[in-house]
């Protein structure tokens, strides 16, 4: 396992011209704008889908690496269904035994890992925000899958590893592929007809995508290993945050609101401290309320 101490003062980690990134997971909602935005950045951007590759199938996977020699995996891929018995063998098959073939590959290549991670590794229970020296104790089996999944990382011998702990992620385009992860576009299918709750008694601050790659891309800069949360700062609960955003959603407004509907599961508090990651970037994370109205235009 990597000392905690070390940083990408490493010239093998960072002192090159243009960063060599792999993402895995890159047709999802998160690894599709990922790729976009270090595209745009000037980096060497591999998406593991161009290759027709499937971490819990590793058979050529160790073989592109090599060709590939990225100086960063971003680790995304994951199955999130688990409703069912057979989705459940699968999603242990992606999230643990995939994540494992990974990083098997990336010990024999020295390769850096960058894991994303939820804030479902707790149990909500906390009256206070969770730092990232909190116990973890995931409820879901979602949760579970990735505490293995961190459990991995924390033991494998890299040159470099992060943990990005992350609360649910929203982005204001809702009417492309790769959105189904997506907060808030699950606020406009609802209004279009696909009937859905938000739980009133939940908390947690949504964090825009664009915020995951500005952090991913200071890890990889200048960040210790370990692990990091990220979410923004709000007292609104996922219910509340989804009705302040249909405020900004344009002439329907009013009628997206009406489709929002609230549920009332047992309280939980997925709120996380994020004192450390703004400590290590030099960054500040805007608010909930901030974000939205920097990205959604009010009318």
């Amino acid at each position: 396992m990597t000392d905690n101490n070390t940083t990408l003062s490493n010239p093998y980690l960072w002192d090159k011209p243009r960063p060599r990134f792999f993402i895995t997971g890159s047709r999802g909602f998160l690894g599709h704008y990922l790729s976009a935005y270090f595209h745009k950045q000037g980096y060497y951007v591999f998406e593991s889908h161009a290759f027709h590759l499937r971490i819990d199938i590793p058979s050529n996977l160790e073989q592109v690496l090599m060709r590939l020699k990225p100086d960063l995996i971003i680790h995304l891929a994951a199955f999130h269904r688990w409703e069912n018995p057979s989705d459940q063998e699968r999603a242990l098959k992606v999230n643990v035994e995939g994540t494992a073939n990974l990083l098997d590959i990336a010990e024999l290549l020295h390769i850096p890992v960058l894991f994303i991670s939820t804030d479902q590794v707790f149990d909500g229970r906390k009256d206070q925000v969770y730092s990232e020296k909190d116990p973890v104790n995931p409820l879901s089996y979602y949760g579970r899958l990735k505490v293995r999944g961190e459990e991995l990382i924390q033991n494998a011998e890299l040159p470099a590893y992060w943990i990005l702990r992350l609360a649910p992620v929203w982005s204001e385009e809702v009417h492309i592929p790769y959105t189904r992860q997506n907060f808030l576009a699950g606020i406009v299918r609802a209004f279009e007809g696909q009937s859905r709750e938000w739980p009133a008694t939940i908390y947690g601050g949504l964090i825009h995508r664009e915020m995951v790659a500005q952090t991913i891309d200071g890890l990889f800069q200048r960040g210790k290993n370990g692990i990091y949360h990220l979410a923004s700062d709000t007292s609104l609960s996922y219910f509340e945050q989804a009705r302040y955003m249909a405020r900004f959603l344009g002439p329907s407004k009013e009628l997206i609101a009406d489709t929002i509907r609230a549920s009332s599961p047992p309280p939980r508090n997925f709120r996380m401290n994020t004192e450390k990651i703004t400590r290590t970037l030099g960054i500040t994370i805007p608010t909930f309320e901030e974000d939205v109205k920097k990205w959604l235009r009010k009318e």
